[in-house]
């Protein structure tokens, strides 16, 4: 019985790397303390080191880095809602923004698509309350004369939800499209096991120390324990003080218990050399170069005097060159099983690991914009406009990299290259633009960043805001970026 005790208490204990140096100058443990309390000590003494990124910490890596749309942007499939937005704003109960007179309220609707991983799929919602004014085409038809009377009564008009946004964004999240580390969660956790017990066999040399210890403390005999000490005590070492064994038992225990300690520090140090070197820790790097699928829609309602309802709806897809994808792929052409064998040749391959280096990602998209067509007439004051609904459908497509990394692997420098071009149906004033940027963002501390670009426009009013034109059809823009967040 006390071998049984014994060695199940003793076996799990582990600790960090430590030298054989260290362990030569460590005094011995007071005899008060129990076994477990000395094995303790041994290991608080040893200098710590790190052993395994937990799930978490790998995760980590995931955060902060593009994963397709925001709702920021082009938002929502939607319809008008506007007799019921108040109380379906009042009850979102989701988080809101108030600046400008402009209010916000998120919701986020989970879809169980698939029951392997309940919850992954996510619409983002977002219903945003817009300050309504006069719409700016009726206010310049108001003769100058009258235009500052009869604005002010249009405007009085208006109630405060007159002017409302629905926007909707949904990345696809499955084993091949999407960024969440839940979908990939089992291969991660896969490889993790085989790679731990890879190393847990490689070091296996010689008798297990858990059990000789415990065979130790089970073979004593009662003439190793002092006068009022139970004998029956050896078998927990959570009870057992070493004040119970005469000197020489004591002292060939805690030399076991050195031992012990030493060779599980030694099994931690094969761990972590074969984690990095089998490249478990480019895994979190494969997740956040998959491919994503990211579609969203966006509906305006306004009252007629606060303008024309609009609508429009993206779709985008952006992918890095070395991903879960091409990692399975390349396991299947080999005819590999789908494990860490085959991830640690996959991430030999040249180049693979330079691409996770440089976060390489290509990027397309297409968004089509709407606005209906408008008409106010005023014949009283001679006002009447009439403007027709124009289309918009503009193609995108990006290449961004990484250019640098600090000692703590966290991306400090990066550049985008984007170009655009936008198509105008049935707009008798606006023509085709085409656009293209190169946008370089350097970190110079913690949360503060650099971002320097270069633009062009095929025709000078579709430039955008610079900070220096250096002719018609360029300009430089720069800036300082705060609340950059370490990645």
């Amino acid at each position: 019985m006390r071998t049984a005790l014994a060695v199940a208490a003793l076996a799990p204990l582990t600790v960090a790397s430590v030298s054989e140096h260290v362990w030569a100058q460590a005094t011995p443990c007071p005899v008060e303390e129990t076994v477990a309390d000395c094995i303790a000590r041994l290991e608080d003494r040893a200098p710590q080191e790190p052993v395994a990124r937990s799930a978490a910490a790998v995760q980590q890596r995931l955060r902060a880095r593009s994963t397709g749309f925001g709702l920021e942007g082009l938002g929502a499939l939607g319809s008008a809602i506007s007799d019921f937005l108040p109380l379906f704003a009042g009850m979102l109960g989701g988080d809101t923004e108030n600046a400008d007179q402009t209010i916000a309220a998120d919701v986020n609707l989970r879809l169980d698509f698939n029951p392997a991983t309940p919850g992954s799929q996510v619409i983002r919602g977002r219903v945003i309350r817009h300050a309504p004014t006069v719409y700016q085409s009726v206010v310049n038809a108001f003769p100058d004369s009258v235009r500052e009377a009869r604005v002010a009564q249009l405007q009085e008009a208006l109630n405060e939800f007159d002017d409302v946004e629905v926007r909707a964004a949904f990345n696809l999240e499955t084993g091949t499209f999407g960024r969440t580390f839940g979908q990939h969660r089992q291969l991660w956790g896969a490889l993790f096991t085989e790679i731990i017990a890879d190393a847990e066999r490689e070091g296996e040399t010689g008798p297990d120390p858990a059990i000789e210890a415990g065979r130790f403390l089970n073979d004593l005999a009662d003439g190793d324990f002092v006068e009022g000490c139970d004998p029956d005590e050896a078998g927990d070492i959570q009870v057992l003080t070493l004040r119970c064994l005469r000197r020489g038992p004591r002292g060939r225990l805690l030399g076991m218990l050195r031992v012990l300690v030493l060779r599980e520090a030694e099994l931690d140090s094969l761990v972590q050399a074969a984690l990095t070197g089998r490249g478990f820790f480019r895994f979190a790097d494969l997740v956040n170069s998959q491919p994503q699928l990211s579609l969203e829609g966006r509906a305006r309602i306004r009252d007629h005097v606060a303008g024309p309802n609009s609508f429009g709806g993206a779709l985008r897809f952006e992918l890095g060159f070395a991903n879960v994808n091409t990692f399975r792929g390349y396991c299947q052409r080999e005819g590999k099983a789908v494990g860490a064998a085959c991830l640690t040749d996959y991430l030999a391959i040249p180049g693979v690991v330079r691409m996770l280096e440089r976060g390489d990602r290509l990027w397309f998209s297409v968004e089509v914009e709407r606005t209906e067509s408008y008409a106010f007439q005023r014949p009283a004051d001679g006002v009447a406009v009439n403007e027709d609904g124009p289309w918009s459908v503009t193609a995108n497509v990006g290449l961004g990299r990484y250019l640098g990394r600090t000692a703590a692997a966290f991306e400090i420098g990066r550049i985008d290259i984007q170009a655009d071009y936008t198509v105008r149906v049935g707009d008798a004033v606006r023509e085709d633009r085409f656009t293209a940027s190169l946008t370089y963002s350097q970190r110079v501390s913690a949360g503060t960043a650099v971002v320097l670009g270069l633009s062009y426009a095929n025709k000078p009013e579709f430039l955008g805001q610079v900070d220096d034109k250096l002719s018609a059809n360029f300009g430089i823009r720069y800036s300082l970026a705060r609340g950059v967040e370490e990645q």
